[in-house]
C-alpha cells in the first residue's frame, strides 16, 4: 500500500529519545589565586653593605695627622736637602755632624715619616682599620721621638733658627698633638665597624 510505503534512506525518528541531545558546554575560566606580596623584597646577593659608623674623633685625628705629614715631611726634605749641601762647606766637626745627620739619617727619616702620616689620615678617612693601628704606631712614635730629638740633638732646631724657648714649645706641641692622636684612635673604634640594621645581631 502506498501508505505504508518508507523510504530506506531516511532514518526512522525516534520518538522515544527526542530532539538530538546537545554536547556539555566547557566550565568557566577562572583565574589562578594571586600570591599576596612579601612583606619585604628578598635580600639580594649583589646587596650593597651596609655602612660604616661615623666618629668626630677619628676625623680629627685624622686631619691631625694630615697637617703633621704635610710639615713633618716638609722639614725633612728641607733638612735633607740642606744638610746635604752644608756638609760640604762646614767649617767645624760639630757642623759637620748635624749637617750629616740631617741629610743621611733624620730628613730622610722625617720624610719617610711624613708620608705615612698622611697615608694613615687617607687610610682613616675611608674607614680602613689598618690606618687606625698605622696611626696609634706612628702617634707613639711621633710622642717618642720628638722627646728624643729634644734631648740628643737641640742643634737641629738651631738649623731651622729656632731658639731653645722656640724648640721646646715645637716639642711639647709635637708630643700634645701625636699623644692626641694615639688617644683618639683608640677611643675612635666605631669609624671601622660596619653599622649593622637594628635588631640584627653582628656575627662573631
Amino acid at each position: 500500500m502506498a501508505g505504508l510505503d518508507h523510504n530506506p534512506e531516511e532514518p526512522a525518528s525516534d520518538s522515544t529519545n527526542g530532539p538530538a541531545s546537545q554536547p556539555p558546554a566547557p566550565p568557566a575560566w577562572t583565574a589562578p589565586p594571586r600570591q599576596p606580596p612579601p612583606a619585604w623584597p628578598p635580600p639580594s646577593p649583589w646587596a650593597a653593605p651596609a655602612p660604616f659608623g661615623s666618629s668626630r674623633l677619628a676625623n680629627v685625628a685624622a686631619v691631625v695627622l694630615l697637617v703633621l705629614g704635610l710639615i713633618v715631611g716638609a722639614l725633612g726634605l728641607v733638612g735633607m736637602v740642606g744638610g746635604l749641601i752644608g756638609a760640604g762647606f762646614a767649617s767645624n766637626s760639630s757642623d759637620a755632624g748635624i749637617a750629616g745627620a740631617l741629610g743621611f739619617g733624620i730628613g730622610p727619616l722625617a720624610v719617610v715619616f711624613g708620608v705615612l702620616e698622611i697615608t694613615s689620615a687617607i687610610g682613616i678617612g675611608i674607614h680602613q682599620p689598618w690606618a687606625r693601628w698605622l696611626g696609634i704606631a706612628l702617634g707613639l712614635t711621633g710622642v717618642a721621638g720628638s722627646i728624643w730629638l729634644q734631648i740628643s740633638y737641640p742643634d737641629v732646631f738651631e738649623f731651622f733658627g729656632l731658639t731653645d724657648a722656640e724648640a721646646r714649645t715645637v716639642t711639647i706641641t709635637s708630643v700634645a698633638l701625636h699623644g692626641f692622636v694615639v688617644l683618639a684612635l683608640i677611643a675612635a673604634g666605631g669609624q671601622f665597624r660596619r653599622r649593622l640594621p637594628h635588631g640584627q645581631a653582628r656575627a662573631g
